[in-house]
């Protein structure tokens, strides 16, 4: 029976681990939509820096301000008016944090199942 527990024990961890692991991706990647976000304010300036890589930047003219592409899921893209893309992100930024809460219930949930198992062990020493 002690056995059955402590795997029980093991796998939940095991599973706290795992949702630690993705929570940290999706907070990556709200961190990526946010800064997206934060840059398509700067598209209302006539000279803007972009990215080329890590720490490497482009002095660079925007010709459009009306228009930008936006990845959709899927490796698919799409041209879209600005404002519609700003909608798309905060979308996109309200459902992570809804992940986000969900897994943080659902690790607060396991540790609580973890503790009421310590506990079971406990009584029967």
């Amino acid at each position: 029976m002690e056995e059955k527990i402590i795997l029980n024990l093991q796998v939940a961890k095991e599973e706290i681990n795992k949702l630690i692991v993705y929570r940290e991706s999706l907070l990556s990647y709200y961190r990526n939509i946010k800064s997206s976000l934060d840059s398509l304010e700067a598209i209302k300036e006539e000279n803007v820096f972009l990215p080329l890589g890590n720490d490497v930047f482009v002095k660079s003219n925007i010709i459009d301000k009306n228009l930008i592409i936006v990845g959709i899921g899927s490796n698919i893209y799409i041209e879209m008016e600005i404002d519609k893309a700003k909608e798309l992100l905060e979308k996109k930024i309200k459902k992570i944090e809804e992940e986000i809460k969900e897994i943080n219930m659902y690790i607060q949930n396991l540790q609580n199942y973890i503790l009421s198992l310590l506990e079971g062990i406990k009584k029967k020493e």
